[in-house]
């Protein structure tokens, strides 16, 4: 009968030790193992899903980002659209401007141009809109406002020339106010009634008008697209010297660059006494009217 064999058993009937040491180690191995890549999948995991937390998030910001941007963009769009209104109006109101600026010069071309073929010898100051009387035609006495029995033939060619050329109302709807203004030499006026030479400035201006209307003319019916009347008068004292006096060139000497049209004197230095003598003087001043400007206001 045969027998068993207990070879590599040891006295208690088990088999070999280091065998199932061997065993309990790779199951240990394996398991730690597992856990480590278990460890690992879970961070890999954890990772994936920070990322795309973070993904989200900067993708939300960045829509946020271009809707604001969208926003700002049409914000700016409509500003743009706005001001090429804004400019276009501006434009055609400049436009309007300048034809209304351009009819007036028109005007006083014409009275120029007359007032030098009946005799009256005048200056066209365009910049300034003026027509200056030449002082030896039109010239006060020192320290009086009436004007001189000599010169009344003057102002009355004078009146009748501005009578035709603004009898017409749509003519006179591009000026707001022709101002007749006084002036006065550097030499203090003293009366305290007429407050120097300011009263004196604007008396001499009042006694002009008086004179223009003494020829029979009815400037001072004549009125404005307002309906208020064309015609003003004004007192500037010695506070606008003539161009070509003395105080008048010192002026331009003082004056911005471009500030001051550029008005060459012909002749030598005048005296003092003869530049006093231009400075007591009379102009004629045109103001332009624009109704938009009006409109808005």
């Amino acid at each position: 009968m045969l027998k068993p064999d207990y070879t590599g058993a040891d006295d208690s009937g088990s088999g070999d030790s280091s065998d199932y040491s061997e065993g309990k180690n790779f199951w240990m191995s394996y398991t730690d193992i597992m856990t480590a890549l278990l460890f690992i999948f879970i961070i890999i995991i954890c990772s994936v899903m920070l990322l795309s937390m973070s993904s989200y998030r900067d993708k939300k910001e960045l829509l946020e980002e271009n809707a604001r941007l969208r926003a700002r963009n049409e914000d700016l769009y409509l500003e743009k659209r706005d001001l090429e209104i804004r400019n276009s109006s501006l434009s055609q109101e400049l436009s309007r401007y300048s034809e209304t600026d351009n009819r007036l010069r028109a005007v006083m071309r014409r009275i120029y141009g007359r007032l030098l073929a009946d005799g009256v010898m005048v200056t066209l100051d365009e910049a300034n809109k003026t027509i200056h009387i030449d002082s030896n035609l039109m010239q006060f006495e020192s320290a009086k406002y009436d004007i001189p029995e000599r010169y009344r033939d003057t102002v009355r060619r004078i009146s009748a020339v501005l009578a035709d050329e603004l009898r017409s109302a749509a003519i006179r709807g591009d000026i707001d106010t022709v101002f007749i203004e006084g002036h006065t030499d550097k030499n203090f006026y003293d009366n305290r009634a007429l407050h120097g030479n300011w009263g004196l400035s604007a008396m001499r201006a009042i006694a002009f008008w008086e004179e223009l209307l003494s020829s029979g003319r009815d400037l001072d019916s004549y009125t404005n697209s307002e309906g208020k009347r064309l015609f003003s008068v004004s007192g500037y004292a010695e506070s606008r010297p003539a161009p070509c006096s003395l105080e008048g060139r010192k002026f331009r000497r003082t004056a911005e660059p471009g500030a001051v049209p550029a008005s060459p004197c012909p002749g030598a230095l005048p005296s003092d006494p003869e530049s006093d003598n231009m400075n007591r003087r009379i102009d004629i001043r045109f103001t332009p009217y624009h109704r938009e400007l009006r409109t808005e206001k």
